[in-house]
């Protein structure tokens, strides 16, 4: 998506640390050549906007991983799930099958995680490819 459409949406919002955009709707955007390629949804967004695979901040970790699926889920070290996307090949992937892929084909990769509260609720939805997890350009 193109910050254009994205701004139409969200509005105007202020630029911040590491080239990401803030709005006032708990909504953060990392673009890159005026392109979508990283957004936040934090607690100020529940209620207002979800994924388009209907992931929303307060929904349980298990509802989330009922949306993507048992069979594609990575886990961070503290437990956290995560699903990558090839969206070129059109595939689940994971952490194994990207270790060797150069930076420029990163961007092809997206990531969908999230973070979640003591009661293993979502307070935190983070889509991004993954170039722009690991570099900041």
């Amino acid at each position: 998506m193109k910050r254009e459409e994205a701004e139409k949406v969200l509005g105007v919002g202020e630029e911040g640390l590491m080239k990401y955009t803030f709005y006032s709707n708990g909504v953060n955007v990392f673009y890159r050549d005026d392109k979508v390629v990283s957004f936040y949804l934090g607690e100020k967004s529940k209620g207002v906007y979800r994924t388009s695979r209907g992931v929303e901040i307060g929904m349980s970790k298990a509802k989330f991983i009922e949306l993507f699926g048992e069979k594609h889920v990575n886990e961070e070290e503290n437990g956290e799930p995560y699903y990558m996307y090839d969206i070129v090949n059109k595939e689940y992937l994971k952490l194994e099958d990207i270790k060797s892929i150069e930076r420029i084909h990163l961007e092809n990769i997206y990531v969908s995680s999230i973070s979640e509260d003591v009661d293993e609720n979502i307070d935190a939805i983070m889509i991004f490819d993954r170039r722009s997890f690991l570099y900041s350009d």
